[in-house]
C-alpha cells in the first residue's frame, strides 16, 4: 500500500464505473464483484477511498450496490483480510457469511472475513463506512474472526460507540499522517474484538498508559488540524469533543514538550504554507491566507510564520514586496 494519504472519490456513477471501483482494492489483492442494484440505470451517489499507509476505509453514500466475493474470488487471491462496515445510510444493509444473515440498519455495524465467500447488498440510499483489518491484528481477540463474522453487535455498548468515533474520525480527516493511521487501525481493531467477543488478558499495567498516551496525542492532533482555521480554538473545546479534560489535553501535550497554542500555531503555519505553495490560492492574499488559517492578527500570523520558517510567508511566496506593502 503506497505511503502518504490519498482520497479518491467518483460521483454520478454509471454501472460500468461501479464495477471498476473493485480494482481499487488490488492493493489489499481482494478480488470481487461489485455491481449496481438496478443493472439497466445510473445512479447519483459519491465513493470515498481514504488510504494512509496500511488504514483503508472506504465509504459510499447513496448508492445501490451488491458486494458479491464468491469461493472463485477466495481460491484466486487468498486473501486474509477482515472488514469492519457499519451503516451510515437511511435504508438498510443485507449481508450473510457462514450461512448466518444479517440486516444493518442506521448505525449499525458487523464485520466479516475475505477468507470465505460473502454477499452484502447496499439498498438505495443506504451509506457504508469500512475499515480494512490485518488478520495479525486479531491475534489478542478472545474469539477468532470467522466466529463472530456476519455477527451484528449491541450498538448501545460503550465499546461500540468509542469504534464508531473512531471511524468517523478517518472519515471526516482532510489529512492523515501515517503514525498516527497506524495507531487508529490499532485501536479499532482492538476496539472491534473487545465489542464482539472480548480480548485476551494482558499486562494492562505495563502497555495501558503507554497505548492510552498514544492514543491520545494522535486524536488532540488529529482535531487541532481538522478545526485550526476555526479563530479562538481552545484546549478545553477539543477536549469536550475527545471527552478530556482541558488540563488533561495540555498534560498529554506538556509530555510531548509542547503547549495546546504552541501546537494550534504550528498547525496553522503548515496550513499556510500549503496555501501559499498552492496554485489554486495564488488569487489569495496573504492577509486572506492568515484569517482562513484561524489568525486573528496578522501581526501574530507574521511572527509564528517566521519562527516556525525562519522566513516571512511574502517570502516564502517569492515575493518579498508583499510584506512592506502589507505591514
Amino acid at each position: 500500500m503506497p505511503e502518504g494519504f490519498l482520497r479518491h472519490v467518483a460521483r454520478s456513477t454509471t454501472p460500468q464505473q461501479a464495477r471498476g471501483l473493485c480494482a481499487i482494492s488490488d492493493g489489499l489483492r481482494v478480488r470481487s464483484h461489485l455491481d449496481c442494484i438496478d443493472p439497466e440505470t445510473s445512479f447519483v451517489g459519491k465513493v470515498t477511498i481514504t488510504l494512509c499507509g496500511e488504514l483503508m476505509a472506504p465509504h459510499t453514500e447513496g448508492v445501490g450496490l451488491i458486494y458479491d466475493r464468491t469461493r472463485y474470488h477466495v481460491a484466486e487471491d487468498l486473501a486474509d483480510s477482515l472488514f469492519l462496515h457499519m451503516n451510515t445510510g437511511k435504508n438498510a444493509i443485507i449481508g450473510g457469511q457462514f450461512d448466518r444473515t444479517y440486516t444493518l440498519g442506521q448505525g449499525d455495524a458487523a464485520l466479516w472475513v475475505q477468507n470465505a465467500p460473502v454477499r452484502s447488498v447496499c439498498l438505495q440510499d443506504s451509506g457504508m463506512l469500512g475499515i480494512h483489518l490485518s488478520r495479525e491484528s486479531t491475534a489478542n481477540w478472545m474469539r477468532p474472526p470467522e466466529d463472530l463474522a456476519a455477527v451484528a453487535g449491541d450498538r448501545s455498548s460503550p465499546v461500540y460507540k468509542a469504534l464508531t468515533a473512531y471511524m468517523a474520525l478517518v472519515r471526516d480527516s482532510q489529512t492523515l499522517d501515517p503514525d498516527i493511521a497506524a495507531v487508529f487501525k490499532s485501536h479499532i481493531s482492538d476496539l472491534t474484538g473487545l465489542w464482539l467477543g472480548g480480548l485476551k488478558p494482558r499486562d494492562w499495567v505495563a502497555e495501558a498508559p503507554a497505548s492510552r498516551h498514544a492514543a491520545r496525542v494522535a486524536a488532540i492532533r488529529e482535531l487541532v488540524a481538522r478545526f485550526a482555521g476555526i479563530a479562538g480554538l481552545d484546549a478545553a473545546q477539543v477536549g469536550h469533543r475527545l471527552g478530556l479534560s482541558e488540563r488533561t489535553v495540555q498534560h498529554t501535550l506538556t509530555q510531548e514538550g509542547l503547549t495546546f497554542s504552541r501546537l494550534l500555531a504550528l498547525t496553522r503555519v503548515d496550513k499556510a504554507v500549503m496555501m501559499l505553495g498552492d496554485p489554486a490560492h495564488a488569487r489569495h492574499t496573504v492577509t486572506e491566507i492568515a484569517f482562513l488559517c484561524g489568525f486573528t492578527e496578522l501581526s501574530g500570523f507574521y511572527r509564528a510564520f517566521k519562527q516556525h520558517r525562519g522566513e516571512t510567508p511574502g517570502a516564502f511566496r517569492g515575493d518579498p514586496g508583499r510584506d512592506a506593502r502589507l505591514t
